[in-house]
């Protein structure tokens, strides 16, 4: 439905702004198969964020190389 469910300001993109995010937007909320859609960025293929998307049935789904 295009609802804003998470929003979180940063001076700078971190994996700590993301995971904050992520988390911000699955508290509370018991839904399945979640797809979650991002560019190659180093923040979304860390290992951290991935495995945290993982253990909460998250797909993860990424651009090719150089469609931002």
């Amino acid at each position: 439905n295009r609802e804003i469910i998470s929003c979180v300001i940063s001076e700078t993109q971190t994996l700590t702004l993301a995971m904050k995010t992520l988390k911000q937007a699955m508290r509370g909320r018991r839904v399945k198969d979640v797809l979650l859609h991002s560019d190659q960025g180093s923040i979304y293929t860390a290992k951290e964020f991935q495995a945290y998307a993982k253990e909460n049935g998250i797909i993860t789904s990424m651009s090719r190389r150089g469609n931002c």
